[in-house]
């Protein structure tokens, strides 16, 4: 036999004859302070127009947390794809690079020097710059719709020109990424060097 599961929204009968919300309505109040002030106007309507008020605070308040969610997991999909260009660059694996980057990329180097798609994918085929180490520190990720920005730190050792000393670079970064038929691709880079 179906168990009665008791909704937050249904009015109780007190002792008094009067309905009990007061329990309800601080459970929201918790969840949704932002909604204290609807709340507090269902104490003057009927109990019909106070289950269908408390019914769209809990809709409206569903579709806020499902949107936080989808934001959340698309910045973790940018954060994704950015761990997968570092993984990219320091294997020199231009095939898997040249899917993440934009055709228009910019990418500036903490020398100001630019690069395109195409000579930065050169520049990791050839070696002419070795990423041997990328570690990134406290990147966070901020979405709007089909753009992606990407904030934070890098500890990174490279080579420059074939010579054999590593270089440790402790950098800066702004990453801009755009959604385009469902990956995320880098359209926009630009590094500052940190001091120590």
């Amino acid at each position: 036999m179906p168990t009665h599961v008791e909704s937050p929204f249904e009015p109780k009968q007190s002792l008094y004859g009067y309905p009990e919300y007061v329990k309800s309505e601080s459970r929201l109040l918790k969840m949704f302070p932002h909604f204290e002030g609807t709340v507090s106007m269902i104490h003057h309507r009927t109990s019909a127009t106070r289950t269908a008020v408390m019914m769209l605070i809990s809709l409206f308040a569903s579709i806020g947390t499902n949107a936080d969610a989808q934001s959340a997991t698309a910045e973790q999909e940018v954060l994704d794809r950015q761990k997968q260009r570092f993984n990219a660059a320091m294997e020199q694996d231009t095939a898997a690079l040249e899917s993440m980057l934009a055709e228009e990329l910019r990418y500036c180097h903490t020398t100001g020097s630019v690069d395109t798609k195409s000579t930065l994918l050169e520049t990791v085929r050839t070696g002419q710059i070795r990423w041997l180490e990328m570690n990134p520190i406290g990147m966070e990720a901020r979405v709007y719709g089909n753009v992606g920005v990407v904030a934070g730190e890098i500890q990174q050792t490279i080579t420059v020109n074939g010579r054999q000393e590593p270089i440790d670079l402790h950098i800066r970064t702004i990453d801009v990424y755009v959604k385009r038929d469902g990956r995320w691709q880098l359209t926009e880079f630009q590094a500052s060097r940190m001091r120590n």
